[in-house]
Order: structure tokens, then sequence, then C-alpha cells
């Protein structure tokens, strides 16, 4: 649950809280490349601070998912 809105806040602001648009299209990278770095900066912090709680999980040996 943290994960998911921390993921939609972050994914929000990288993607459509660009300050300087037109700097952004006249750069030498296409558009798809820098929106899928962007997502992909959007999702590193949630994979870092969300993973040691998977980790945790398998060392355990607990489930997953609540049944």
């Amino acid at each position: 649950m943290i994960g998911e809105s921390l993921t939609q806040t972050l994914v929000r602001i990288c993607v459509s809280g660009e300050e300087a648009p037109d700097l952004l299209k006249s750069s030498p990278v296409k558009g798809a490349i820098l929106r899928r770095l962007k997502l992909l900066a959007s999702l590193i912090p949630v994979w870092v601070l969300v993973s040691p709680l998977f980790l945790m999980l398998i060392v355990k040996g607990e489930p997953w998912f609540i049944p």
C-alpha cells in the first residue's frame, strides 16, 4: 500500500511535472526513451525502499499474500 502510493506520486511528478518541456524536446534523445528513463527514475527509489520487506518475507518463509 505504501509502495503503491509512493510510486504513483513519484511517477506523476517525474512524468508530468516537467519544468522545461521545450528543453527536453530539443535534447538528442527520443521522447519514448526519455519517458522510459523518467519512469525508471521514479521506480528505483521505491524498489530500494520496499525490497528489504520482500527479502525479509523470503528469509522468514512468510506468505506474501494474506489468504
